[in-house]
């Protein structure tokens, strides 16, 4: 909550710390990306992960997440 700056929820999925995030501005959703170096997509209404890219034959971590300007993830 950005008034009391309480907690409202916490999204469970990763485990390890999240690196980077974005908002996508069509639908809402959070995109997250991790040290378990999976990319994760998030609807934030239902607070529910919607899908997972394993990220792993990269071979880093998801430092940094860019959202183009037709909303889809790049």
């Amino acid at each position: 909550n950005t008034t009391t700056l309480q907690l409202v929820s916490t999204l469970t999925g990763h485990t390890s710390r999240v690196l980077a995030l974005a908002i996508r501005s069509i639908d809402g959703h959070l995109i997250t990306g991790s040290e378990d170096k999976t990319i994760r997509e998030w609807d934030l209404q239902a607070l529910n992960e919607l899908k997972t890219i394993d990220y792993v034959s990269q071979g880093a971590y998801p430092t940094s997440l860019l959202i183009n300007v037709k909303d889809k993830l790049i």
